[in-house]
């Protein structure tokens, strides 16, 4: 118990008790415990793969994989989090794997090559490709910031 109480408390602190999805603030009374990679996916209940988490974000993230939730959020909501997750890898409360994780672009940007495929157009209308341009858009204005964490993962491997 006292363990889950460490564990819980630390995952907390990691965010100054706030959500990382949102940013909002939240008690660690309130605080959920998310898991990143969901259990039915493989995921574990180590620290890695734990974030605090208000209730609104939790339910509505649910059993998603993250890379799929993001594809809902809007470009600005996109943004905020991933600076977010930056801040809190340069001010080092969370560790480079974790930082990975939450920001599962590699994941996002592979599904890029389904744009090319003819049936993957036919199938969908307008809307939903044009709601797919823009996602793709944002990953590419994020590839500086996956450059950069690529560096900050390469100089870490260098020292150790």
């Amino acid at each position: 118990m006292k363990n889950e109480k460490n564990l819980r408390e630390r995952i907390w602190r990691e965010t100054s008790g706030h959500c990382i999805y949102c940013g909002h603030p939240v008690s660690l009374e309130e605080m959920e415990m998310d898991h990143i990679e969901p259990k039915s996916f493989g995921g574990g209940n180590n620290s890695a793969n734990l974030v605090c988490s208000c209730h609104h974000c939790n339910a509505e993230k649910g059993g998603e994989p993250l890379e799929v939730h993001l594809l809902d959020w809007s470009e600005g909501k996109l943004r905020r989090y991933v600076n977010r997750v930056e801040t809190l890898l340069d001010q080092g409360k969370i560790s480079l794997d974790k930082a990975d994780a939450l920001l599962p672009l590699e994941k996002l940007a592979s599904d890029e090559e389904d744009f090319q495929d003819e049936d993957f157009q036919k199938e969908y209308d307008t809307d939903i490709m044009s709601e797919l341009e823009d996602v793709a858009g944002i990953l590419i204005e994020l590839l500086p910031k996956i450059y950069r964490i690529c560096q900050r993962k390469r100089r870490k491997i260098m020292m150790n």
